[in-house]
């Protein structure tokens, strides 16, 4: 006999087949927002896990403000782009991360903190950090140049640096000297302190505030020390004016893991205005190790014992003294015009001008080779590269011309060419952008002919399409 079954139990059964485990755990995820930052620690009823390297993803998101998905599937997911989907997933139906894919192509998806996510990113650094989760993140105006600067920083991180990110230096800048200085010498950073200005080590330096005078009068200039942040001068000030009243604040900050000294890094993707960039430098160049005069038209030396490692035998060695400030060295990574502004060019008269950086420290630049800079100079400058291909898609971009422009799509198939091409030590002289331009000559096609060609080898090696037979 046939049994009729009623309709409601039929919806119901149906129901219950498509609610599999994975709804179930996505619903609990979302239902798990109302515990904010406590989201994923439970051991069950919150439908995921927090681990190790969410909570470092968060951190990073966090003191920085944004990253790339592809930069957290290499950095914090082993380079496994389907297990940061998967992680950044949970994350964002657990209220902890906001996800942004309506960004130019070569950036992907954009991943930035939510307030709880920074809640739980901040939580194993000391109380001082607790006031950036005041603030709501979202995708910054400037994309490229805060995703290069992720770049850069998680590069030195693989390095074995340890940062210090813009909004950070912010925050420490405006705290009380002694504090900073606790944070800055915890093992967690790893900062040495001088004893004096001739000493290895951090020598605070002095930055000049616009604060109220007194009632009815004009704002003055009032002094105070700065550990993270150089003054320079303002506009209609000379660059050797004694109270600079601008204060210039790194990209990031990278602390040197032998030494305990502070590196300032400068990223820079569009020329300045000469006077603005030329005070910069003034600035920079007060806060930089220098040469010590001894008097009598030289340099102060000290006589150091090491160890010749050939021999093994113990030797006396001269090496010059510095006067120490806040940062050992300034890194300036930057497009090749503002490479130029720095470094010098040759004039319309065909004589070379002197760059921004010679004008402000002629005695360490007088004979330096710009191809070859020595590590020791308190400023070194550097095209700028990036680990990260979307980002470095865009950077070639902005500095080719209009006929070698071209798809994020193509490039990566021009670049690949590239690559074969030149060997990685041969690749920071004859960059992409460089290997792109060189002409045809000598019966041999150019190297945009080639990137062309390789382009219809590639589309013709693709499988057929298959075409639904009706």
């Amino acid at each position: 006999m046939v049994k009729a079954i009623p309709q409601e139990l039929v919806d119901a059964a149906q129901v219950d087949r498509r609610f599999t485990r994975w709804h179930r755990e996505q619903s609990s995820r979302v239902a798990s927002q109302v515990v904010s930052h406590r989201s994923g620690e439970a051991r069950k009823g919150h439908g995921w896990r927090r681990t190790a390297r969410d909570e470092a993803l968060l951190e990073f998101a966090s003191l920085h403000g944004m990253v790339l998905l592809r930069q957290a599937a290499k950095w914090f997911y082993g380079g496994k782009q389907s297990t940061a989907s998967q992680r950044v997933s949970k994350m964002v139906a657990a209220g902890l991360l906001n996800r942004d894919d309506g960004v130019p192509e070569w950036a992907g998806m954009v991943l930035t903190p939510t307030r709880a996510g920074q809640i739980v990113g901040l939580q194993g650094l000391p109380p001082v950090f607790d006031r950036l989760a005041n603030r709501y993140l979202s995708v910054p105006d400037n994309l490229l140049h805060a995703a290069l600067v992720a770049d850069r920083m998680l590069l030195a991180q693989s390095q074995g640096f340890r940062v210090l990110t813009e909004r950070q230096i912010r925050l420490l800048d405006g705290e009380d000297l002694a504090v900073v200085r606790e944070f800055m010498t915890s093992e967690a950073v790893g900062a040495k302190f001088a004893d004096s200005e001739f000493e290895l080590g951090i020598v605070p330096g002095k930055v000049w505030r616009s604060k109220p005078g007194p009632v009815g009068g004009d704002r003055e200039l009032v002094a105070d020390d700065s550990v993270l942040a150089a003054a320079y001068p303002a506009v209609g000030q000379r660059l050797d004016d004694p109270q600079p009243g601008s204060v210039r604040y790194p990209d990031f900050v990278q602390i040197h893991p032998t030494t305990g000294e502070l590196i300032a890094v400068e990223i820079e993707l569009a020329s300045k205005a000469n006077d603005r960039l030329a005070s910069i430098v003034a600035g920079y160049s007060k806060a930089v190790a220098r040469l010590v005069p001894d008097g009598f038209g030289g340099f102060r030396t000290t006589t150091v014992v090491r160890t010749n490692p050939q021999t093994g035998e113990q030797e006396q060695k001269q090496q010059p003294v510095f006067r120490r400030g806040q940062f050992r060295q300034v890194q300036w990574l930057c497009v090749p015009e503002t490479a130029k502004q720095l470094r010098g060019r040759p004039g319309a008269d065909g004589k070379f001008r002197d760059g921004y950086i010679e004008r402000a420290m002629p005695d360490e630049y007088q004979w330096v080779n710009w191809a070859q800079q020595s590590p020791a100079l308190p400023m070194l400058v550097h095209e700028v590269t990036a680990d990260d291909p979307g980002v470095q898609y865009s950077l070639d971009q902005r500095v080719l011309h209009a006929r070698y422009r071209c798809s994020y799509k193509r490039w990566k198939v021009w670049r690949q060419l590239w690559e074969e091409d030149i060997r990685p030590e041969r690749r920071g002289i004859l960059t992409f952008v460089r290997w792109l331009m060189v002409p045809s000559g000598g019966g041999q096609e150019s190297n945009l002919d080639r990137c062309l060609a390789a382009e219809v080898r590639a589309a013709n090696a693709a499988p057929a399409r298959r075409v639904p037979v009706p």
